[in-house]
C-alpha cells in the first residue's frame, strides 16, 4: 500500500512538473561612445523571468543596469477572450470570424478597438475615452508592407520591402505611438555587404532638425554582436560602439 502511495505521489508530481515551467532569459550591451570631445562607457543588462501553467503565462524583466523589476504581466485565454493584466493596465480581446473586437483599461483611459481582416489586408479602428479616433489600414502592396494611420487631422504612414537584394523602409510620423515616440520622416537602408550589415539613416524630426547615421554590424565569435554607428545632427559627429549578447 505504501509502494502505490508512492507511485501516485512521484506520478502526482510528475504531471505538475510537466504542467508548469519558469524560464529566464537576458540581454546585455556594453557601449562606447564619443561624441566632440565627450567620451562615455555604458553597461546595460536585463533579465526576463516568464513562468507558464493552467494555460496561463506570467512574466517580469529584471533591470540589471538600474536594479529595478518590473511590474509582472499575465495573459491567458478565459472562454475564447484573450486576456492580459498588468499593474493598472488590462486588455480583453475576443475574435469572432474576420472581426476582433478589443478593450483596453488602462486606469482613467479605456478604448475599444474594432479590427477586420480582408484578404491580405487588415483595417481597425480604436475609439478612446479621450481624444481622437484612430483609424488604421496595413497590408501588403507589391511585395511591400505598407499602413496608413489617421488621428485626427495627423496621419502615420510606413513602406517597407526589399528591392535588389536591399531592404528599405519610409515611415512619416505626425502624431506618436508606442513605437514612434518622436514623429518625423525616416528613410533607411540595410544592405549586406561581405557579411556585414550595413544601414544607412536618415531621421527628420522637423526640417531643421535632421540626422544622418551610417550603422555596421558583424557577429562575433560566443555569439555576441557588434555595431558601430556613426551619426550627425547638423552640429557634431557621434561615433559609438556596442557589442551585444543574448542569453
Amino acid at each position: 500500500m505504501k509502494k502505490q502511495l508512492m507511485i501516485a505521489a512521484v506520478a502526482a508530481s510528475m504531471s505538475l512538473s510537466a504542467m508548469a515551467d519558469i524560464s529566464i532569459s537576458g540581454s546585455s550591451t556594453a557601449s562606447f561612445t564619443a561624441t566632440g570631445g565627450t567620451t562615455t562607457t555604458g553597461l546595460s543588462g536585463e533579465l526576463v523571468v516568464t513562468g507558464t501553467g493552467g494555460g496561463a503565462t506570467v512574466s517580469s524583466t529584471i533591470d540589471l543596469d538600474a536594479g529595478t523589476v518590473g511590474a509582472p504581466e499575465l495573459t491567458m485565454n478565459v472562454a475564447g477572450v484573450d486576456l492580459t493584466i498588468s499593474a493598472g493596465d488590462l486588455s480583453a480581446s475576443m475574435t469572432m470570424g474576420d472581426f476582433t473586437v478589443t478593450y483596453a483599461d488602462a486606469g482613467a483611459a479605456t478604448s475599444i478597438t474594432l479590427g477586420m481582416d480582408m484578404g491580405g489586408m487588415s483595417a481597425s479602428h480604436k475609439m478612446p475615452s479621450t481624444g481622437n479616433s484612430t483609424t488604421t489600414l496595413s497590408g501588403t502592396l507589391a511585395g511591400f508592407d505598407a499602413s496608413y494611420s489617421k488621428n485626427g487631422t495627423d496621419t502615420n504612414v510606413s513602406l517597407g520591402g526589399a528591392v535588389g537584394g536591399i531592404a528599405v523602409s519610409y515611415m512619416n510620423n505626425s502624431f506618436g505611438t508606442a513605437n514612434t515616440d518622436d514623429p518625423g520622416t525616416t528613410i533607411s537602408a540595410t544592405m549586406d555587404i561581405a557579411g556585414n550589415s550595413l544601414t544607412l539613416t536618415r531621421a527628420a524630426a522637423t526640417s531643421s532638425s535632421v540626422t544622418n547615421s551610417a550603422s555596421v554590424g558583424t557577429a562575433l565569435a560566443g555569439g555576441a554582436d557588434l555595431t558601430g554607428t556613426w551619426s550627425n545632427d547638423g552640429s557634431e559627429d557621434t561615433l559609438k560602439l556596442e557589442i551585444a549578447v543574448s542569453f
